[in-house]
């Protein structure tokens, strides 16, 4: 398996109005990533950041 870990940090100024959703943030991410047999999480941290995590499967290595 194949993780990837992204940290953010906490925002240091308050967050601009939403956007409307176009399919670009975590469930397009998750979406995506899906269709290479990977899975996503994501969670507000307590610091206030944010993680998304990506798990990706690995094949194996071809013999020779």
């Amino acid at each position: 398996m194949l993780n990837v870990v992204i940290d953010n940090d906490p925002p240091t100024q308050p967050a601009p109005a939403p956007l409307p959703s176009g399919g670009h943030g975590l469930t397009g991410l998750s979406e995506r990533v899906s269709t290479l047999g990977g899975t996503v999480d994501w969670t507000a941290r307590q610091d206030g950041g944010f993680r998304v995590t990506a798990t990706f499967p690995v094949p194996d290595e071809p013999q020779c």
